[in-house]
């Protein structure tokens, strides 16, 4: 159960305020159980008639994890994590077709879950975790018009998560710091006005992965014993970075008062293979040369919509 309340005052032409306030409420059979009240607000300055000012903040709740609560696996007792959203912003609209928007966010966390391998459940998962997020995001847009629309998003981000409990402080496991996505898309025109096409290209930072530097026997006096990795410092190294260009075609179909849509969905058409991780054998053998582990290869599909 989440109900929420929300009011908008529009003090003068120019200054417009929002204040909100959510509460959260949470039960799970097994026993885990929480509520709690998030208060938001939000303030809005036309400081032109084509700019305009806006600041935000926030106070959020999410659910753990279905992993981290489950009874004989977790910890019904865990509560919600918490953030802090802090966000201040401009948008200006250059024209009826062109707009730009540039915000900067710096997002506190509190109550992470942490997992301690070494102990049985309940005892495994506890909120003893903070973190913090902050970065600045642009956003281009074309208005969709004459059979043309398109977007542009650029993203600089840093994620980092701090465990209470071991004192240590890391990158976050998806950690991007820059990330840049596109879109286009447009009708063919001419003699094929029910034809369109669209594009999209997707860049980003490589993920953040830890290392095997090396391996011993569990046993060292029984050679027949398995191997264990030991790892070099968590979250020290990164993938290469990851770059893909989509593309699309669709035939739109009219008949009577129906409309349907065929097309054709071209993933990864520069063939880019795209590592997402390394592998270093069954036996960590492969330390000093691992193999490298690719995303999705170029992959064509088809689909019909009515």
């Amino acid at each position: 159960m989440a109900p929420y309340t929300k009011y908008r005052r529009q003090w003068t032409a120019r200054l417009a305020t929002v204040l909100g306030l959510r509460y959260s409420d949470m039960r799970v059979s097994g026993g885990f159980a929480a509520s709690e009240y998030s208060p938001r607000g939000s303030l809005e300055y036309a400081l032109t008639p084509r700019t305009l000012l806006t600041a935000a903040w926030g106070h959020y709740v999410q659910f753990p994890e279905a992993t981290e609560i489950i009874e004989e696996f977790g910890n019904p007792r865990l509560d919600f994590t918490q953030a802090e959203h802090r966000v201040l912003g401009v948008r200006h609209r250059y024209n009826d077709l062109y707009s730009i928007q540039v915000e900067t966010y710096h997002k506190p966390m509190r109550r992470l879950v942490i997992a301690i391998d070494e102990l049985e459940p309940p005892d495994n998962y506890v909120n003893e975790g903070e973190g913090e997020a902050w970065g600045v995001d642009v956003f281009l847009k074309r208005e969709p018009r004459n059979g043309k629309l398109g977007w542009m998003s650029l993203s600089y981000a840093k994620s980092r998560r701090t465990n209470r409990l071991t004192g240590v402080t890391r990158d976050f496991t998806g950690d991007q710091p820059l990330t840049l996505n596109a879109v286009w898309g447009q009708h063919f025109g001419g003699s094929w006005p029910r034809w369109s096409w669209g594009t999209r290209v997707q860049l980003h930072s490589g993920t953040p992965y830890t290392a095997v530097t090396g391996r011993h026997l569990e046993d060292p006096n029984n050679p027949a014993s398995r191997w264990i990795a030991e790892y070099g410092e968590h979250n020290s190294e990164r993938t290469p970075v990851y770059f893909k260009v989509d593309l699309r075609i669709d035939r739109e179909l009219l008949y009577n008062e129906s409309k349907a849509k065929l097309y054709l969905d071209l993933q990864n058409v520069m063939f880019i293979n795209n590592v997402v991780g390394y592998d270093y054998g069954a036996e960590f053998e492969d330390i000093g040369n691992p193999k490298e582990v690719t995303g999705m290869p170029f992959f064509p599909f088809f689909g019909f919509t009515a």
